[in-house]
């Protein structure tokens, strides 16, 4: 994205990590295959819904920061 935002002149001041929409989906409801694909996965990133009001007020008030990178940057 960075590049993509370079080749055009700007500049990249931010970037938010979201959990995408099935992001737990194992194609079952099989308990210990959903616990085992949990514990493997990692910490949940939140969602876009749950990260909204905050990207919109970093937008709002034009926040320059690092662009998030993993869980550690949460």
């Amino acid at each position: 994205m960075r590049r993509a935002i370079r080749k055009r002149g700007g500049e990249l001041h931010a970037g938010f990590i979201v959990r995408s929409p099935g992001y737990m989906e194992t194609g079952g409801d099989d308990p210990p295959m959903i616990e085992m694909v949990r514990r493997l996965s990692g910490p949940l990133f939140p969602t876009d819904e749950e990260r909204l009001p905050e990207i919109v007020e970093a937008i709002r008030t034009e926040k320059k920061e690092k662009p998030e990178r993993n869980a550690a940057d949460l």
